[in-house]
């Protein structure tokens, strides 16, 4: 029972696993503030979390920022595309509510297969390009080629990432929790548990 609490034992661990998630979380908030580098900050944030969930060693600040610069292009562009799809997607879900017409159950079907495959790049392609070096285009297919691959991990992937999205629909509560909780902890928190599964599946595809 002593072994827990001595120098370097699970409870030492533990917090310090806490205050590597505490400031990687900072400095995700911190390189999202301008909103086009949204893209490398994920990446980034997810590099730190892969070496993380591997127990490799690694220090925060310097490998985040290392990451974030190798990476800045490529993801800034996929952000760019993904956030330019969005709000398309947010348009036509806005439209759909005043369609009458004949093929309205064809129009949500499509919007649903639309929205289900933005989903799936949004959640995978980042750790992807933190983990591999592709094209763009082949990031995003080869992204949408192994999620759907391993649809049940996949899925709770979905499922983790949707945890937040409907806490916030539970009452007032729960929504200043989240708040609270995203601002010191929350993303690179969802971002580490995500890695351990996301890890499980590209794993079989490193070279």
């Amino acid at each position: 029972m002593n072994n827990i609490f001595e120098w370097n034992g699970p409870f030492y661990r533990f917090l310090e696993k806490i205050v590597d998630l505490l400031l990687l979380n900072a400095l995700f908030l911190i390189s999202c503030l301008p909103i086009v580098t949204i893209g490398s900050a994920l990446t980034a944030m997810y590099s730190i979390t892969i070496k993380m969930a591997r127990n490799e060693d690694v220090s925060i600040v310097r490998g985040y920022v290392a990451a974030f610069h190798k990476n800045f292009k490529q993801s800034t562009i996929i952000w760019l595309i993904l956030l330019a799809v969005g709000i398309v997607l947010y348009m036509d879900y806005y439209y759909l509510n005043q369609y009458t017409g004949n093929l309205l159950f064809l129009v949500k079907v499509s919007l649903g297969l639309f929205s289900f495959a933005y989903l799936l790049l949004f959640n995978f392609i980042f750790p992807y390009v933190a983990r591999f070096e592709n094209s763009v285009k082949d990031s995003i297919i080869n992204t949408w080629k192994i999620a759907l691959v391993h649809p049940f991990k996949t899925m709770s992937v979905l499922m983790i990432t949707m945890i937040p999205i409907l806490t916030l629909w539970i009452s007032a509560y729960s929504l200043f929790f989240l708040l609270y909780f995203c601002l010191f902890i929350g993303f690179s928190f969802f971002a580490y548990i995500n890695t351990f599964i996301i890890l499980h599946i590209y794993e079989g595809y490193e070279k």
